[in-house]
């Protein structure tokens, strides 16, 4: 079930230049990032659900390993195999309190037979001494899985990811076959080495390279000198290999920019490349982090609260374009100044406390002499 039809299995894949790219882009900006537990404020807004156990993790780590290597090994393993573990540590109260990721070769997986799962940590450093865990302590995050078991990015495209592999190899062999020199320089009869070498230098020092473009050469004495030109065939291996980068980006999710393939984009291209990058990474940090939540937490508290992760400097704009956003937020009365400057500026509020009014509420009017005066439309009082 774990095999995959090219060589190499999914750590073969995953060192592809491409493929390697996306998984560093992904849990490089996951590790990153904050990511906070949220729950329903008394107002409806979401709130920091700053009391959950599971909360001061996601931020602020471990006492052995801090947040970002936590969250960027298990984004790792997640995006290489399709399954990360971690081993959760409880408190008498059964609420976690430390989180030890676990690399996917030390972990082996067998099943029980009654729908549990046992876990074994091997541990390189004890001879792979083997210790058994409880599947009510090993958090098992599976991507798409079938037969209770996660399936790599990497397998499910393994089409496109064979075919990268098999023209990555091709190509290596034909360039460790013989590279294509830059031209030939032939004469009529027979020369010697070192007349050979002297023109060599000569040619290679006046007409090769930056300082040589747009000079006349002269071969004279018989000399002809041919430039050897990229063939068709040539051509259109290259095409492919960047097409099959395209598709291994594609399996990820992430739009080719991110990863290095600006072949075809723009300057609106690449600013939609950035909100795609942001989507992408809502999509697999969606994925793990719920799994982790839905493992830690009681029914009853995971149904209240839910992670998520701040990548808002991806998408930040140019400093006119925030100043007019910020200008407007303030202005409709969505933020305030002091929590602009939180947010985008990381500082403090305004001294004079005047960064905190454009939320007040504002006094309720009071009663207006003409509203206490008899309405124009009423009856006049009957007279005698």
């Amino acid at each position: 079930m774990r095999a995959i039809s090219f060589g190499g299995g999914e750590e073969g894949a995953a060192r592809l230049a491409v493929a390697s790219r996306c998984i560093d882009v992904i849990s490089g900006h996951f590790g990153n990032a904050e990511s906070k537990l949220y729950r329903h404020g008394a107002n409806g807004a979401p709130e920091e659900a700053t009391t959950n156990a599971l909360y001061k993790l996601l931020l602020n780590g471990t006492p052995a390993m801090s947040a970002q290597e936590l969250k960027r090994r298990l984004m790792e393993s997640y995006l290489t195999h399709g399954e990360a573990f971690a081993v959760i540590k409880w408190d008498n109260n059964g609420l976690p309190v430390d989180i030890v990721p676990y690399d996917f070769p030390q972990v082996t997986v067998e099943m029980t037979g009654n729908g549990h799962w046992n876990y074994f940590v091997r541990d390189f450093l004890s001879a792979n001494a083997q210790r058994p865990i409880s599947h009510t302590d090993m958090f098992h995050g599976k991507h798409r899985p079938f037969l209770e078991r996660g399936r790599s990015p990497l397998a499910l495209a393994c089409e496109s990811m064979g075919y990268g592999a098999a023209l990555n190899e091709a190509l290596k062999n034909a360039a460790e076959q013989g590279f294509k020199g830059a031209g030939v320089l032939s004469a009529p009869g027979t020369i010697t080495d070192a007349t050979a070498k002297r023109l060599k230098d000569d040619l290679e020092a006046k007409f090769y390279g930056p300082n040589g473009a747009g000079r006349v050469m002269v071969a004279g004495d018989g000399l002809e000198y041919k430039a050897i030109t990229q063939t068709g065939a040539d051509a259109e291996a290259l095409e492919s290999k960047r097409l099959s980068m395209y598709e291994i980006a594609a399996a990820f999710g992430l739009p080719p920019e991110a990863v290095g393939l600006p072949f075809h984009s723009s300057w609106s291209s690449s600013e939609q490349a950035g909100l795609q990058l942001v989507a992408a990474l809502k999509m697999w940090e969606g994925h793990l982090l719920g799994q982790l939540v839905a493992f830690c937490l009681s029914p009853t508290v995971r149904a209240k609260v839910w992670a998520s992760s701040d990548y808002s400097y991806l998408t930040a704009g140019s400093m006119s374009e925030l100043a007019t956003s910020v200008s407007t937020l303030i202005n409709a009365k969505v933020f305030t100044p002091d929590e602009i400057r939180a947010r985008f500026y990381d500082v403090g509020p305004l001294a004079d406390g005047s960064g905190s009014s454009a939320r007040k509420p504002q006094p309720a009017p009071t009663a207006s002499p003409v509203a206490t005066q008899q309405p124009v439309d009423a009856q006049p009082a009957a007279t005698t």
